[in-house]
């Protein structure tokens, strides 16, 4: 008999970090004169988030980068959808010319990816100011559907002092130290209970640092507070994942990407929690589209491989180990996987 390949998910929670800071360099070769004591250390960029008229506004990650991609900083919008990135420079002080950047707003929560370039001004000594569209992922049903018991919720800003600690906890979050940022998202969850974001984050703050109740009681009110929060959902599917409560997870994940969740990761978990409750079919679709999000994830094509197994679908099966082997040549199981997948060569090829 063919023996199933063992598999496991290794969650990588990547944040974009502030570039260091370095020293400015001078810009008298560059700059007309008078300009320098402007232009040294940066200017400031202030934006302003355009939102839908289907989508509630909240607040989001927004960044800021190079033009070849390198990350060089991540805010959180405000309450009043207002953005700002500070001390960004304007010139290249190699080459002398302007620097361009892009603004982007990652896809989540049933936004789409959204990179909009920001042309500085080299007249303006103030700051720049740029204006970003929101766009909602086609066909993701908006925050304000039906799902929303509450818009009342949802729209009521957080107080003033909530936000000031709720974005130093961001900050202190990209910054590496988690201690300081749960501190203050602790503090900013006490002065509003109902903030639906710092409830969120500091539920996954929790969830990753070994504190699995308190971040599901967080979770399960970031929930009430907003109906539709497919964040919350997929955490807590994560969770029940973990557990091998794989019903639970079944339930938490289909509506978090239901309500838009595009993540590998949360489709990888549903189709493996389906697969455990032997519904191939649901669990072949969910794993299909893991690797459609992210071609390179190894560990769906183990997954697959062992849904065509119990099917007996041979043929589809050695192709999901081939495909394993040929995009992971240096995988510590290959030699494993290539038995396995000779096994099963000479029974679809005798």
């Amino acid at each position: 008999m063919l023996s199933l390949i063992l598999i496991a998910l290794v969650f990588q929670n990547a944040r974009v970090g502030t570039r260091p800071s370095t020293t400015a360099t001078p810009l008298s070769g560059c700059l007309a004169a008078g300009a320098d004591e402007h232009f040294a250390d940066g200017i400031d960029v202030i934006g302003k988030l355009i939102w839908p008229s289907n989508l509630i506004p909240r607040m989001i990650d927004v960044e800021l980068e190079d033009e070849d991609g390198t990350p060089i900083d991540s805010v959180k919008s405000g309450p009043n959808n207002q953005f700002h990135f500070r001390r960004v420079k304007i010139v290249n002080p190699v080459s002398c010319a302007f620097k361009n950047y892009n603004v982007v707003i990652s896809a989540t929560e049933g936004l789409d990816n959204v990179r909009q370039q920001l042309s500085l001004n080299p007249n303006n000594f103030a700051g720049a100011q740029i204006s970003i569209q929101v766009k909602p992922i086609p066909g993701a049903i908006p925050r304000n559907s039906e799902f929303v018991i509450s818009v009342d919720a949802l729209t009521k800003e957080p107080s003033r002092d909530a936000v000031s600690a709720f974005d130093k906890a961001m900050d202190e979050s990209r910054k590496g130290d988690l201690k300081k940022s749960s501190d203050d998202l602790g503090r900013a969850v006490k002065l509003d209970p109902d903030f639906y974001e710092a409830n969120v984050e500091l539920g996954i703050q929790y969830q990753e640092t070994g504190r699995p109740d308190d971040a599901e009681r967080l979770l399960k009110h970031a929930i009430q507070v907003n109906p539709a929060s497919m964040k919350a959902r997929a955490s807590l599917g994560q969770r029940a994942y973990e557990l091998n409560d794989f019903q639970k997870a079944v339930d938490l994940l289909t509506e978090a990407v239901r309500l838009g969740n595009i993540s590998s990761d949360a489709y990888f978990m549903l189709g493996v929690s389906h697969f455990k409750l032997e519904n191939f079919t649901l669990a072949e679709a969910s794993l299909q589209r893991a690797l459609a999000i992210n071609p390179g994830m190894g560990v769906a094509n183990l997954a697959l491989y062992n849904v065509y197994l119990r099917r007996r679908q041979l043929d589809k099966a050695l192709v999901q180990l081939d495909t394993y082997i040929e995009k992971h040549p240096n995988a510590p199981d290959k030699e494993h996987v290539q038995t396995e997948a000779e096994k099963i060569r000479k029974v679809v090829h005798p």
